[in-house]
């Protein structure tokens, strides 16, 4: 059963089997579950794509905050209304981004942002 993840480029295959044969209906029994079985299969990616996105923040020290204004850099909202939306004065943001850039060894919060969608962290 395959699975794409719409939030990432992955893809996962779940492998089924079963003892009976074809002419028997074992391919028609599976057929019969392939729902439930592609529902498996996209749960199992799910997981593993959450488990790969806390990795990725654990390594980089992200938080919720720096995610969200990664979020919105990369839909490229002005420094201004990244302070509004989460609260804070254009000051702090700039600090905010300059705490990501260390933390992700970035010189520009454009390129912080690219890297974290590129490691699927948004």
């Amino acid at each position: 059963m395959p699975a794409h993840s719409r939030a990432t480029s992955l893809l996962g295959v779940l492998h089924v089997a079963s003892e009976v044969e074809v002419e028997d209906g074992g391919e028609a029994r599976l057929l019969e579950w392939r729902t439930l079985l592609r529902a498996m299969a996209m749960t199992l990616l799910d997981v593993r794509v959450s488990a790969q996105r806390n990795l990725m923040a654990e390594k980089f020290e992200l938080d919720e905050r720096d995610l969200t204004a990664l979020r919105l850099v990369l839909i490229a909202e002005p420094a201004q209304e990244v302070a509004k939306r989460l609260g804070l004065s254009v000051a702090s943001i700039y600090s905010i981004y300059s705490q990501i850039n260390e933390k992700m060894h970035t010189s520009r919060i454009n390129e912080a942002a690219r890297l974290a969608q590129q490691y699927d962290l948004l």
